[in-house]
Parts: structure tokens; C-alpha cells; sequence
């Protein structure tokens, strides 16, 4: 039965227990957004009887659509899991700073740039007494200059990542060069 009534807070527990525990074992790190598995524990479905995992399927599709449900998953997962913008911030962070993992370090040194916009693709147009259709012509040349730049990036970025998890012990010389982008694999 979907909840009815005066709306709950998403801060606060859901007045129906077993839609709060459905709730709370489907934001668990465990099984994060399973709702088969978060239905049967909240539900005290017999996983021993016949159809137990389509009824569970079913039941957790409709509390899925629930708009207070959703809207208490998402207060929990940004709450508790950590999946705000400033949590994420810090992982970015972590990631950044640790040494254990080169390939790891570097990905989320371009992320960083890309996010603090140190790493743009720079494009010069310049239009003068041109049809619209000249510009037309243009736009859809450009356009496909800026797939294959995709496209490229694409492959240069999993060939780097080949070669970093490739590499064997680096010098610390080595390793602060990485770190700065003086050094690519």
C-alpha cells in the first residue's frame, strides 16, 4: 500500500515502517538500488516460496514510483551515502592526493582541470559576408571537427590509461612529473 496522508518530510523516517526499511535497505551500499533484494528483508517475503523475487520485482517497481518514497531515497542517498557535490569534492580530492595508484591519480587530475576549466578546447570563427548557407556549411564542418577531436580524445585518453597501468616502478623524479603532466606515459 503506497503512503497516504500528510506528506513526510524527506529528513524524516517514513510513517509506514516497511516502506522506511524498504527504504533503508535500498539505499545500503550492499545492495544500492535493488529494489528485489530491498523489498523481500522490508516485506518478510519466503525467499524459499515459488515467485518470490517476481513479487518482490513488482511490489518494489510500484514503491519506486511513489513520489515520497523516491523523494526520502534521494534526501538518504545524498545525506548519507555522500552523493552531494561537496562530498564528492572530497573524494575528488583523495583521489588526487594518494600515491597507490597512478592511473587513478592522473584521471582525477584531468577531472579536477576539466572541472576548474584548465583544460578547454579552444575554437576561432570568424564570419564575414558570408550567405547563410556558407555558415550552415561551416557549422556542420566544425561540427564534425569537434567529433573527431571527441573521438580522438577518446582513444589518446585509453592508450594513456594502457600505458600508465603498464609501467613498471617509477622514480620519484618520475612519479612528480606525472603528477604535473610533464611526464606522459
Amino acid at each position: 500500500m503506497l503512503t497516504v496522508g500528510k506528506e513526510t518530510k524527506p529528513s524524516e523516517p517514513l510513517r509506514n515502517l516497511k516502506h522506511e526499511a524498504f527504504v533503508r535497505a535500498y539505499v545500503n551500499p550492499e545492495q544500492l538500488a535493488n529494489g528485489t533484494l530491498s523489498y523481500a528483508p522490508a516485506y518478510n517475503v519466503d525467499k524459499k516460496r515459488k515467485g518470490w523475487q517476481n513479487q518482490c520485482n513488482v511490489a518494489a517497481s510500484r514503491l519506486l514510483r511513489d513520489a515520497i518514497v523516491l523523494k526520502r531515497i534521494q534526501y538518504l542517498i545524498e545525506h548519507t551515502l555522500g552523493f552531494n557535490p561537496e562530498d564528492v569534492d572530497k573524494e575528488l580530492s583523495f583521489l588526487i592526493r594518494q600515491s597507490a595508484d597512478l592511473k587513478v591519480k592522473l584521471g582525477a587530475i584531468k577531472e579536477f582541470n576539466m572541472l576548474k576549466g584548465r583544460i578547454t578546447r579552444k575554437l576561432d570563427i570568424a564570419f564575414t559576408d558570408t550567405s547563410d548557407e556558407q555558415l550552415e556549411n561551416e557549422l556542420n564542418i566544425i561540427e564534425a571537427e569537434l567529433k573527431k577531436a571527441d573521438h580522438i580524445e577518446k582513444i589518446a585518453r585509453s592508450e594513456r590509461e594502457k600505458n600508465i597501468s603498464g609501467l613498471p616502478d617509477l622514480t620519484d623524479e618520475q612519479r612528480n612529473k606525472l603528477k604535473t603532466g610533464e611526464l606522459l606515459p
